[in-house]
């Protein structure tokens, strides 16, 4: 296990614990000196390309594909602990520190809008978000088929009075 010494605007004092060559800042929390997760984790993936992305507990949204980047997982208030099962496509193996194999489950500690960064093989990269618990469920209804670009969203609520 390495430790290491951070910086951040507004925080003193961080620590880096790196497990696996995941390196989790952590904040001291309660009088026990108990400490939560608070920025976003890296995590390198050496090796073959990934053939599949999961957590347990929890469900990705959406489901895995290669194709996607960005992924959201809901979480609930204080600690979430999970796996991180992370698979090589077909017959390859994938690395994340001294850990090899076709498949690599890894432990995490996520709180709300916390972020995980998988930094994939071939500058690929794969973002899962821990939303909040109270995070609202968003209904999307296509019109007509959209051109690739960006677009501007917002909240329309229609009440009855």
């Amino acid at each position: 296990m390495k430790v290491r010494s951070a910086t951040r605007s507004g925080l003193v004092g961080l620590l880096a614990i790196g497990i696996l060559g995941v390196f989790l800042p952590l904040v001291p929390a309660g009088p026990a000196g108990a400490a939560v997760a608070t920025d976003n984790i890296s995590i390198a993936v050496g090796g073959s390309p990934l053939g599949s992305i999961a957590l347990t507990p929890g469900t990705l949204t959406p489901a895995f594909s290669v194709a996607t980047s960005d992924y959201v997982v809901h979480c609930q208030t204080g600690i979430n602990s999970m796996n991180l099962q992370l698979t090589a496509a077909p017959g390859g193996t994938i690395q994340v520190g001294s850990e090899v194999g076709p498949s690599l489950a890894l432990p995490l500690r996520l709180v709300e809008n916390q972020a995980v960064a998988l930094l994939a093989p071939g500058g690929q990269q794969y973002w899962i978000r821990c939303l909040p618990h109270d995070f609202p469920a968003l209904e999307v209804h296509r019109l007509r088929p959209s051109t690739p670009g960006w677009y501007l969203t917002g909240n329309a609520f229609v009440g009855t009075n």
